[in-house]
């Protein structure tokens, strides 16, 4: 079994339809691997939300009803370089943390596993490094910084931490995302009302449809990257289901530190 967990809803949304019966009440073919599903909230307190999701399946009694093999993060990212743009895949081998030269990484296995089933998906996919931050990054001033201080091609606010707390669970990591916002755009500082609710949101923006025109964009950003994580997420299950558990192949490195 996999947990796959997310900062939003809206970034697991898209799979949750995917694999939720059709209209005809027709059952889609189950999953090979079955996947548990979680939003964990956003930044660095998600470590701690999913470290209590893993800790969980410590106490369990054996035999387990499926065993848990790895966790997979999937999410939006927002794009440092031009070199991705909305909609791209990013599989990061290195998951930086602003402020220290620190970085984790992902379980090799599930990394390997995850650039193989792009390959035999024939999906575009990216291993550029991401960089963990602690607030929204919104002009491209920033970003520009960030990209030159790390190296990195992406941000987001969690990599690092989810890595961290599976390492320290002993469970397999591995981070999936889909670039949301391009290097040169700069998001509105309102973003965050137009998250979670959707009644907020509307609220939102009626009381100021000037905002208009930036929601549209974002949202049509959203339904692009959402749907690169379902692609994501359907052929890496396919892939896995052809192979051993993890937990019968070994796990591939966590962390690591620059000097």
């Amino acid at each position: 079994m996999l947990m796959v967990v997310a900062p939003l809803e809206q970034e697991l949304a898209g799979l949750r339809r995917a694999l939720r019966p059709t209209r005809w009440g027709v059952q889609r073919q189950p999953l090979s691997v079955p996947l548990e599903m979680h939003v964990v909230g956003v930044g660095q307190a998600a470590a701690q939300r999913v470290s209590q999701l893993l800790a969980a399946w410590r106490p369990r009694p054996a035999p387990l009803r499926h065993r848990l093999d790895g966790l997979v993060l999937l999410g939006f990212a927002g794009a440092l370089s031009d070199a991705v743009g909305t909609g791209d895949l990013i599989l990061s081998s290195r998951y930086y943390r602003e402020g220290l030269r620190d970085f984790a990484q992902p379980d090799l296995r599930m990394w390997r596993d995850a650039v193989e089933a792009m390959r035999q998906s024939n999906q575009r996919m990216s291993q550029l490094d991401s960089v963990t931050v602690a607030r929204l990054v919104t002009a491209p001033e920033e970003r520009c910084s960030l990209a030159h201080q790390y190296g990195a091609a992406t941000v987001n606010m969690e990599d690092y931490w989810l890595a961290r707390a599976a390492a320290e669970a002993g469970v397999p990591f591995l981070s999936a995302r889909a670039v949301l916002d391009n290097s040169t755009q700069r998001l509105p500082a309102y973003l965050p009302d137009l998250v979670g609710s959707s009644s907020r949101a509307a609220l939102a923006l009626a009381c100021k449809p000037w905002r208009v025109p930036a929601a549209l964009r974002i949202a049509r950003q959203s339904q692009i990257a959402s749907a690169t994580l379902v692609r994501f997420a359907l052929a890496f299950e396919r892939h896995l289901s052809s192979l051993a558990p993890l937990s019968q192949r070994g796990v591939g490195g966590i962390s690591a530190r620059i000097n």
